[in-house]
């Protein structure tokens, strides 16, 4: 029927309508979607450029460090347990909340509570090693490094000194050589030259022994801390790489969140406009095809096959 006709025509024009309306903030949903996962893509890349570039330097600061512990006699006791850390404790944590509320914090997460939890455990965890890891060094001597940069310079070092050893090895040589010449060798006025010559040189090489011990552990100390600095340095720089590209990718996802926002709300204006138009056009299209289509003129022929207008059906 001409009705039905206009009617359906009416319901293909309203969806035309929707479907316009609705394609074009679907798309700059979609485009606004695109734009962030590049965005994140790229933060991500840099971020993991960057953990390959310092991941050198952290491992020498870290190796450089473990070794200053060492020397300074302060390192954790080889052989013994871990050192607890307090990451251990928040993976533990969420592990826990996991089971309980599913991942993700969300609105049953109190992080007051969090914290004072891992606070109290990793107190805990730490003074127990603590005190267990004493106990392994008094049982265990040396598993704390050697120790040598805070060791004092003892006499039994002096005469380990390559350098003293030689010269004064030098010097008897050279006493005994003239003492023969003279046909000396064995006398007692040799013997008591060489007492003298040993007593004097050990007196005044003594001090320059220390100072070249002192010379070498400062030597070394700078070595290492340096090296460990430069870890440090590294570290930090990778921190703060990691918090600029989670800053960036949590602004880019926040002004995606409110771009699809925006673009939600007004395919629900589009939405709510396009079904009032489409149903205004079936209204209007089913009145039309209604109208009637002949002019009656008053002498219409009752008998004849001509259709009655409308409003004599």
């Amino acid at each position: 029927m001409a009705w039905m006709t206009a009617a359906s025509i009416g319901a293909s024009v309203g969806g035309s309508l929707i479907s316009g309306a609705l394609g074009g903030s679907k798309s700059a949903e979609r485009a606004a979607k695109d734009a962030n996962a590049a965005s994140n893509r790229l933060q991500e890349n840099a971020l993991r450029e960057a953990k390959a570039n310092l991941s050198p330097y952290m491992n020498t600061g870290t190796a450089a460090n473990q070794r200053l512990a060492q020397a300074l006699g302060i390192a954790d006791p080889e052989g013994y347990a871990p050192r607890p850390t307090r990451q251990q404790f928040e993976d533990q944590y969420l592990q826990m909340h996991y089971k309980q509320f599913g991942k993700g914090y969300n609105r049953n997460s109190d992080m007051s509570a969090v914290n004072k939890w891992v606070d109290e455990n990793y107190n805990k965890a730490l003074s127990d090693w603590e005190q267990g890891a004493a106990q392994y060094e008094a049982a265990n001597p040396g598993s704390t490094g050697d120790g040598y940069l805070l060791k004092n310079f003892t006499n039994e070092d002096f005469v380990k000194d390559p350098g003293y050893q030689f010269r004064m090895d030098e010097g008897n040589k050279g006493i005994n050589r003239a003492s023969a010449a003279r046909g000396g060798y064995d006398s007692g006025a040799t013997l008591k030259a060489l007492t003298k010559y040993n007593q004097d040189y050990a007196s005044n090489e003594f001090g320059n022994a220390y100072n070249r011990d002192a010379a070498n552990k400062s030597r070394d100390y700078g070595f290492l801390s340096g090296t460990s600095n430069s870890g440090q340095q590294a570290a930090g720089a990778l921190v703060g790489a990691g918090q600029s590209a989670a800053n960036a990718m949590s602004n880019s996802n926040m002004a995606t969140a409110q771009q699809v926002g925006a673009y939600q709300m007004q395919n629900a204006a589009n939405l709510n406009n396009s079904i009032q138009s489409g149903i205004g056009n079936s209204l209007y299209a089913l009145r039309t095809a209604q109208k009637p289509t002949t002019t009656y003129d008053g002498s219409y022929d009752y008998g004849s096959s001509q259709p009655k207008p409308w409003w004599m059906s």
